[in-house]
């Protein structure tokens, strides 16, 4: 793999380089499947999912981990965990005997290890993987760049504990070329489709596995392992290594018939149609994509059904939840809510309203239905003084769904295009000739 360059100094022929050695995700990916819970994959996840720096992987604490608040909690920064780190390290602090003391222990003795043994291993297993020129440092750069697509230079800086001068400096020249395309950032889910491709596969392997996915947020490795026995209904709960996780009711029905259909065959509930044996992951993968494309769907993974049941849960509920209890939000309420970032904020609300689940006007955003769209604004005013000519700026408030102030900014649009006219304090339409 070729390195990228970034020069440190700009106009001199001889700077030194900054050379940074990405890894292949999906090759990483498949090293970290394989290595489960050892120590190559304690280290690797460390540095490339939490941008973490080799010292710091070394003398991590468990107490350092606060899964109350998704986040590792370092002298000079707290860092945010994603949900697949998380699980991956509630999983092996629930297979250690004790919850206390070091976070990366030795495979044989479960010692600590020298501080320089972490890159021997981490070498090692990139090498095995295909990524000779890759190193420890490389993947915590990988997060870095990874973090710079998504947000701005300062939330960057807090969690890499780098300056935003030395930033600017190693990572601002060419990062933008190395961006990878963010499918969901896109809104690649097309929910409707994948319901119907959902309801079409029925209580087929491939139907239990998007349904899985999809309804319960299960990593492949965990749609794998699913047991029955881990399926409480009377509790609403399934109880995953290290995680629990609530059960849909929708899903509840589906597994008790998928039970009746599939009887005591296996004690896994993910089995093939035709052996009646549980499934290897590349396979699960290749099915559910072949049925994805058939349904029109093409582009959409497992892994991107996961991360829509993440938004779903992890944001639009609590912000849903919040609508439930006020008419209105802003950014800064969503900021408040979640403890997220401002850019952070706005990506999820623009995500919700692609999905159709929030309306924005104005600076303010709204539960879909409850308020006019901005698009259908002007018609909607039009409409009711053909009708009602006259009306108090209280009327067209209540009409549109919005506020006072944002009213006032609607109307007086209006009045400057000159759709409508406002005579002591009453609104009329302008005819058009």
């Amino acid at each position: 793999m070729a390195p990228e360059h970034t020069p440190k100094r700009a106009g001199t022929a001889e700077a030194p380089k900054f050379l940074i050695h990405r890894p292949d995700r999906a090759a990483l990916e498949a090293l970290l499947d394989r290595e489960g819970l050892h120590l190559a994959a304690v280290v690797i996840r460390l540095a490339w999912q939490l941008g973490l720096k080799r010292r710091e992987i070394h003398v991590l604490q468990w107490e350092q981990v606060d899964f109350t608040a998704s986040q590792v909690r370092l002298p000079d920064r707290q860092v945010p965990m994603e949900p697949e780190v998380q699980v991956f390290l509630q999983r092996l602090l629930t297979a250690r005997e004790d919850a206390t003391g070091p976070v990366v222990l030795s495979d044989r003795g479960g010692r600590q290890p020298a501080e320089p043994h972490l890159s021997y291993v981490c070498r090692k297993a990139l090498d095995q993987a295909g990524m000779a020129e890759v190193r420890l440092l490389d993947l915590r750069y990988d997060y870095i760049l990874r973090q710079l697509e998504r947000h701005d230079w300062q939330y960057v800086s807090r969690v890499s504990g780098l300056e935003p001068r030395t930033l600017q400096l190693h990572f601002a020249e060419g990062w933008e070329s190395r961006r990878e395309p963010a499918r969901q950032k896109d809104g690649a889910v097309d929910a409707e489709r994948v319901r119907a491709v959902m309801e079409a596969e029925g209580f087929s392997a491939c139907g239990a596995a998007i349904r899985l996915v999809w309804q319960l947020g299960l990593r492949q490795e965990e749609l794998q392992q699913l047991r029955w026995s881990m399926v409480d209904y009377s509790a609403g709960l399934v109880r995953l290594p290290g995680r629990t996780v609530p059960l849909p009711a929708c899903l509840a029905t589906f597994l008790r018939g998928l039970r009746e259909r599939n009887g005591d065959v296996s004690e896994f509930v993910l089995i093939s149609d035709r052996a009646r044996k549980p499934m290897e992951n590349a396979f699960v993968s290749k099915m559910v994509s072949a049925a994805l494309i058939r349904g029109d769907c093409g582009g959409t993974t497992l892994r991107d059904l996961r991360r829509d049941w993440e938004i779903r849960t992890r944001y639009e509920a609590p912000v849903l939840a919040l609508l439930e209890r006020q008419p209105r939000i802003r950014r800064s309420d969503v900021m408040q809510l979640l403890g997220c970032s401002g850019t952070q904020a706005r990506e999820g609300l623009r995500r919700m309203i692609e999905r159709g689940t929030v309306v924005r006007s104005g600076h303010n955003y709204y539960r879909t239905g409850t308020v006019v769209p901005p698009v259908q604004q002007r018609e909607a005013v039009l409409a009711y003084l053909s009708n009602h000519a006259g009306c108090p700026r209280k009327e067209l408030m209540n009409l549109l769904g919005v506020g006072p102030k944002e009213c006032w900014t609607i109307l007086r649009r209006l009045i400057d295009n000159g759709d409508i006219r406002r005579e002591d304090g009453r609104y009329y339409a302008n005819r058009r000739a």
